[in-house]
């Protein structure tokens, strides 16, 4: 409907951007992109208005959002961009509508990204070879000397390259590595926007990490993770090698089983996607501390300590993702507990029972976030080892114990209910006072001590 409205006005209108790749890689697209050819800001505004809902997102640079049933369509004019001061935000932006495609599409980070499409003929224009590269499964810069200006396109380059399952071409990787000074002066905000996609995006996002990793834009960035390829661990329990693999592993496990691939008897459709993302960061944050504790003793590597010794490098991470109060208070208490569903486990198997205190307890410690969300980053953690000789030892079952044990306690989604509460000694006659608390507390100890 916009595209005839704009035609009949006398201008044009293409599909850009994620849609048309999106289509020519048989996804459906959540989102459209239509850049306005020929007519000047104020007749796209008014054409604009009869589409949908319109939300001015910066209309003072060519860019109007539509709401429509089911999508967002994203409306804007070609512009032209100079580059007048560090970061992704040092540009001086002028609509231009006269601009020629090709030259709109030149300021597009990737070539699969600089394709055109007209929706009302299905000419495709293509002046960078996009639908080569995205035959090829190749990801490629569109101008070197463009994509320098914006540094986020570094991080977004591995977003695309675990999302998409692409090569990265060796010459884009190394404008990847000239470009890497500038990611200082990205923001925290915005750093953070790109960890969310290449988190929860990707069947692996593991490809993006190592890719993060080899460019040197972790050590930049996230320098805490720098020192995980070069720390051991003992092939006894980690035949796959260092920590970084191990924790590139991990993490690809726990987006399958937030997703509900490979799980048992949880049931991953209680997940919401903030929990996703919690899981997620706490996956790739649960070793951080073996950089500082793993020694060597006794003949083997060791890392006694090294869950407590993460929270201080995982606080560190979070802050530089400008991550939420209520994000990082959770993901701080899911890496210091996460190897509490093995410890209890281990002690079952040894023939020493675990109280059902000692799990309320842990439905404590680890909240705001919960025991259910902690199994699913230790069960992540103990799948994330490659193949062991003789199969997946029996610690794989750690979290489905813990599941099974803290459900019953009625402390998986929570904190243990009250055995006491204030009503209760109102309902027996005694006054509310500072004695409350006393005998509140007194009841949950005496709890504790009889389970």
């Amino acid at each position: 409907m916009l595209a005839e409205r704009v035609r009949a006005a006398g201008g044009r209108a293409l599909l850009i951007g994620g849609a048309v790749r999106d289509r020519l890689l048989q996804r459906t697209p959540v989102d459209f992109d239509v850049e306005i050819y020929g007519l000047p800001p104020e007749t796209v505004f008014a054409l604009a208005q009869d589409v949908g809902a319109i939300r001015d997102v910066g209309r003072a640079f060519g860019v109007l959002e539509a709401r429509l049933p089911g999508c967002t369509m994203h409306i804007s004019l070609p512009r032209r961009e100079s580059k007048i001061a560090p970061g992704h935000r040092g540009f001086a932006i002028g609509v231009d509508p006269a601009m020629a495609p090709e030259d709109a599409a030149r300021r597009r980070d990737f070539t699969m990204n600089a394709i055109a499409e007209d929706p009302l003929t299905g000419e495709i224009l293509d002046p960078f070879r996009g639908r080569a590269d995205l035959e090829q499964r190749l990801l490629r810069v569109v101008d070197p000397e463009r994509f320098r200006e914006d540094p986020l396109r570094v991080l977004r380059a591995a977003v695309f390259a675990a999302q998409f399952e692409l090569t990265v071409d060796p010459e884009t990787a190394k404008v990847i590595r000239q470009t890497l000074p500038e990611l200082q002066r990205l923001h925290r905000e915005r750093i953070g926007e790109e960890w969310w996609k290449l988190l929860l995006r990707p069947l692996k996002p593991s490809q993006g990490l190592r890719l993060l990793m080899a460019w040197g834009a972790l050590t930049v960035l996230h320098p805490e993770f720098s020192k995980l390829p070069e720390t051991s661990q003992n092939p006894k329990w980690h035949p796959e090698d260092d920590v970084w693999t191990h924790t590139c592993l991990a993490v690809d496990e726990a987006a399958q089983l937030t997703r509900g691939q490979g799980a048992e008897s949880r049931e991953p459709g209680e997940l919401v996607e903030e929990d996703r993302w919690q899981v997620l960061l706490a996956t790739l944050c649960h070793d951080l501390g073996k950089a500082e504790a793993t020694v060597w003793r006794n003949g083997a590597w060791r890392s006694p300590g090294h869950a407590a010794a993460g929270v201080s490098f995982t606080r560190t991470f979070l802050h530089s993702i400008a991550a939420s109060r209520k994000t990082t208070e959770v993901v701080v208490r899911l890496v210091r507990e996460h190897l509490q569903p093995l410890h209890f486990f281990n002690q079952q198997q040894r023939g020493t029972p675990v109280s059902d205190g000692a799990i309320r307890k842990l439905a404590h410690r680890v909240h705001p976030a919960s025991v259910f969300l902690l199994t699913f980053v230790a069960d992540a953690d103990h799948r994330g080892r490659g193949a062991f000789p003789g199969g997946r030892p029996p610690a794989a079952e750690a979290g489905e114990y813990l599941r099974v044990r803290a459900a019953s306690l009625g402390v998986l989604h929570g904190l243990p209910a009250p055995v006491l509460r204030g009503s209760d000694l109102v309902s027996l006659g005694l006054q509310p006072g500072p004695s409350f608390a006393d005998i509140l507390r007194a009841a949950e100890q005496k709890r504790e001590l009889s389970t």
